[in-house]
């Protein structure tokens, strides 16, 4: 029976190893433990997915094993989250550009456009980055 931890390490195959997956681009570079492509052995290592929470990776620029994985709040991924990483890839004019599309694109879009995550365009949105940067 597929219950929420099956489709967590469903999801996280799909995101390293698919390259139709719209997040494959940011994952396909990451490892999954060969141990992992059977979801027993995933099961056996990270139990059951406990209710509210999802699988995380301690540190994000490592790959997808039992000593690198957690099961995390939203609040804790989003901590965890090394916003540089996206946001700072960005140039002032894009920033700009961003805000200008705002209300007349979806932001699924917009983070295409500019191959940046989604989050990074919602904090764009709420000053949580780019803040120095004026608006249009």
């Amino acid at each position: 029976m597929k219950n929420q931890t099956w489709w967590s390490w469903h999801f996280m195959k799909q995101r390293v190893l698919n390259p139709s997956n719209r997040d494959y681009p940011r994952y396909k570079n990451l490892a999954i433990d060969p141990r992992w492509m059977d979801f027993e052995n995933f099961y056996a290592d990270m139990g059951n997915r406990p209710m509210g929470l999802s699988l995380d990776r301690i540190n994000n620029s490592d790959g997808y094993y039992k000593e690198n994985c957690r099961w995390a709040t939203r609040k804790q991924q989003a901590r965890n989250r090394n916003k540089g990483d996206y946001s700072r890839k960005l140039s002032e004019r894009k920033v700009r550009e961003i805000r200008s599309l705002f209300g007349k694109t979806t932001l699924r879009k917009i983070s295409e456009i500019y191959g940046v995550h989604q989050c990074t365009i919602i904090d764009i949105k709420y000053g949580r980055t780019w803040k120095e940067v004026a608006n249009v």
